[in-house]
C-alpha cells in the first residue's frame, strides 16, 4: 500500500470461494496469517453463469480509492468476464459496482479475463487480458492489450474504471 505495508491478495477454491487478502511480514513472502479474511465472493448476475468463481485479483488506487479488479464466472465459459470492486481502505468493506462487467465480449471476443495493469512508456495505463481463441474453442487461449481511463462519475463518487473496447491489441494475430 502507498504507506508501505505489503498485502497479498488470491482467491481460494474452499467452502466459501471468493478473494481473500492478507498482511505480509517485513520479507513480503510471509502471510501474517491473522490478517487473512475474505473480501468478495460471486454474487452478481454474470458472475454465476457457470460457476460461481472470483479469481485473478489486481489492486489499483486512483484518488484514495481502491479498485480491485478480478475474473469472474468459468474461464471456460464465453461469459467470463472483468469486474471491479471498490473501497476507501485497503481492508476494505469492497462493494462490487453496479456497471460490472467492466470487460465482457467485446469485438467478437470472448471468455476476457485474467489480467493485469501496466502504464506504457507514454505513461498512459494499459490492460493485458486474455481471451478465448474463437466462439467455438477456448484454448490456446489470446493475449490482448487495451486502454484503460477513469471517468469522472456523472452520479458523484468514485471515477469510473473504464476499458476502452475500441482499441484492443490482438497481440498474436494481426
Amino acid at each position: 500500500d502507498s504507506d508501505g505495508v505489503p498485502y497479498i491478495f488470491f482467491e481460494q477454491f474452499n467452502a466459501n470461494p471468493g478473494i481473500y487478502m492478507a498482511k505480509l511480514d517485513k520479507d513480503f513472502t510471509t502471510i501474517i496469517k491473522p490478517t487473512i479474511h475474505d473480501i468478495i465472493h460471486p454474487e452478481q448476475p454474470w458472475e454465476l453463469i457457470k460457476a460461481k468463481v472470483n479469481e485473478g485479483p489486481f489492486i489499483l488506487k486512483h484518488k484514495g480509492t481502491y479498485y480491485l479488479t478480478y475474473s469472474g464466472n468459468d474461464y471456460q465459459s464465453q461469459d467470463y468476464a472483468i469486474g471491479v470492486a471498490l473501497a476507501d481502505n485497503i481492508n476494505g468493506p469492497w462493494k462490487k459496482v453496479d456497471y460490472n462487467p467492466v470487460l465482457h465480449r467485446c469485438h467478437g471476443l470472448v471468455g476476457v479475463g485474467h489480467h493485469s495493469f501496466f502504464k506504457d512508456k507514454r505513461g498512459k495505463l494499459r490492460i493485458a487480458f486474455h481471451s478465448h481463441w474463437s466462439k467455438k474453442k477456448v484454448h490456446p487461449r489470446t493475449m490482448h492489450i487495451g486502454t484503460v481511463k477513469f471517468r469522472k462519475n456523472p452520479d458523484g463518487g468514485p471515477d469510473i474504471l473504464w476499458i476502452d473496447k475500441e482499441k484492443v491489441i490482438d497481440c498474436v494475430r494481426k
